[in-house]
């Protein structure tokens, strides 16, 4: 029984683990300008709000966060002096692309670099630190490709380190969920990314500060589109419209939003459509414990061999905590469970893992429990030998048996009569003759 108990747990509690806890489909309650978006919570990796979120798009400048994590991982100094060649980025010329103004032959840490792309989002730049980092924008571009697939980024494809459109080059807003939590979870990153406006002090070929203007207005206090909660963020505007991918916390709740496809550049439909749905998801949904680990869970277990019980109710084996509406009928949240065996033989000890319970709510699932026995259940040796016996006669391969030994008895009980009779019968007859 112990053996079988623990051989259970192991496939139980695996289950729970590679279960996909997603929180439920809810739908906002206004219109979400763009065509491609996704909202996580951070903490568990909930998705609050899909919207076409594995479709493919381009990836325009929010590539540069892919840039920034490769020179975060490949250089070990980052106040490393680069001294920039021009020539790297004259493949942006007549592209329309957004340059910044350093010279060539000018001198830059990696840092620098980096606030130049991340905070003013400049093309040119991700083809400096492409270039200085693998020695040439393919094989750099060819390590991008390499670690989207190690991120699990599946739906990626990069041709180009900077953000213009080219052929064969696309991610998906589910595969940038991935990305920009792995760049903003790296702590110089993301105090790069939160800054407004940062100053650059003069270089070997400058005399005065530069000040790079950050191009997530929602950062910046005198915006229009300023947003108290927002932590960071990158934007991108390309052939299909703007994107936005950011992070925004509140009382201990975080987010990160991907929109894309924001069919009005001049409205900046991915500030506004990002607000929104911040001001949604914090105002609206919480996490709530609905049950925790040691609670009786309202389902019970058939028990054979005891005396004492025929059933046990069953125990949660986890805290289950939830994504919900902060309005949420918690009475109205079902467990449906997929217990091991219909019947459990006694001995049952207390804490034995007997099955698990999808926690339903609305329809949905939105967590699974593993269900444990709640006090130990004694057996019976009396009552295992009856069940013993009794499974044995109601077998039908041993009824069957049992009835073709019986018939088989009866045959050789007549054939032995008869054969009694006969010698009796002779023995009469020689007695007669005699």
């Amino acid at each position: 029984m112990r053996k079988t108990t623990f051989i259970i747990s192991i496939v139980l509690i695996l289950t729970i683990f590679l279960s996909n806890f997603t929180a439920l489909a809810y739908t906002p309650t206004f219109e979400v300008k763009a065509k491609n978006v996704l909202l996580v919570n951070t903490n568990t990796d909930d998705v609050l709000y899909s919207k076409n979120a594995d479709d493919k798009m381009l990836p325009t400048s929010l590539t540069y966060l892919m840039v920034a994590l490769l020179t975060y991982e490949s250089v070990s100094d980052l106040s490393t002096v680069v001294t920039v060649d021009k020539s790297v980025s004259n493949s942006l010329l007549g592209t329309g692309a957004l340059v910044s103004d350093i010279k060539d032959g000018e001198q830059l840490t990696v840092d620098q670099l980096l606030h130049f792309m991340l905070i003013s989002s400049y093309n040119d730049v991700a083809l400096y630190l492409a270039d200085y980092v693998s020695g040439s924008v393919d094989k750099f571009v060819s390590i991008m490709n390499s670690r989207a697939q190690s991120l699990g980024m599946e739906n990626t494809a990069f041709v180009t380190p900077v953000g213009l459109a080219a052929n064969g080059q696309y991610t998906t807003a589910s595969d940038l969920y991935i990305l920009s939590k792995a760049v903003f979870e790296i702590d110089h990153l993301a105090d790069i990314m939160k800054k407004s406006r940062q100053t650059v002090a003069p270089t070997n070929l400058t005399s005065a500060d530069r000040i790079l203007v950050n191009t997530n207005y929602m950062l910046s206090a005198g915006s229009n589109y300023y947003y108290k909660y927002m932590v960071m963020g990158k934007t991108g505007n390309g052939d299909e419209g703007r994107c936005f991918a950011s992070m925004a916390t509140k009382d201990g709740e975080t987010y990160i939003c991907i929109v894309s496809k924001c069919a009005d550049k001049n409205a900046r439909d991915e500030f506004e459509s990002t607000k929104s749905l911040y001001k949604w998801a914090f105002n609206n949904f919480t996490y709530k414990t609905i049950v925790e680990e040691g609670e009786l869970v309202p389902v019970s277990a058939d028990i054979a061999h005891s005396w004492e019980k025929d059933n046990i109710t069953l125990s949660a084996g986890n805290t289950v905590v939830a994504l919900l509406p902060k309005d949420a009928d918690m009475s109205t949240i079902e467990y449906i469970p997929e217990l091991a065996k219909e019947t459990f033989n006694a001995p049952v000890k207390k804490g034995d893992v007997l099955g698990t319970a999808s926690v339903v709510f609305a329809n949905e699932t939105i967590g699974i429990v593993q269900l444990v026995a709640s006090e130990d259940v004694e057996g019976s040796v009396v009552l295992w030998i009856w069940s013993f016996f009794e499974n044995i006669f109601t077998n039908p391969i041993v009824s069957i048996v049992l009835g073709l030994l019986i018939v088989g008895f009866i045959v050789l009980t007549i054939i032995a009569n008869v054969k009694a009779r006969k010698a009796r019968d002779k023995r009469v007859r020689l007695k007669k003759r005699l």
